[in-house]
């Protein structure tokens, strides 16, 4: 399973918002979903730090 989740972009990284899909987050967010790929490419490369959107894959144990 994949989350896709908003965080603060504190020290903290605290969830704002958390969807199964990118499209779903982003209209919680009101942004676009490419948008949120495109950060999410972006902190997978290293250029962005601090990120406001967060990819987290949760492996099922069956």
């Amino acid at each position: 399973m994949t989350l896709y989740i908003a965080v603060t972009r504190d020290k903290y990284a605290l969830p704002m918002a958390v969807a199964e899909t990118t499209e779903e987050l982003a209209r919680m967010m009101g942004v676009s979903g490419s948008t949120i790929r495109a950060h999410l490419s972006k902190v997978k490369s290293g250029i962005v730090k601090k990120p406001k959107y967060e990819k987290v894959v949760i492996e099922d144990d069956d």
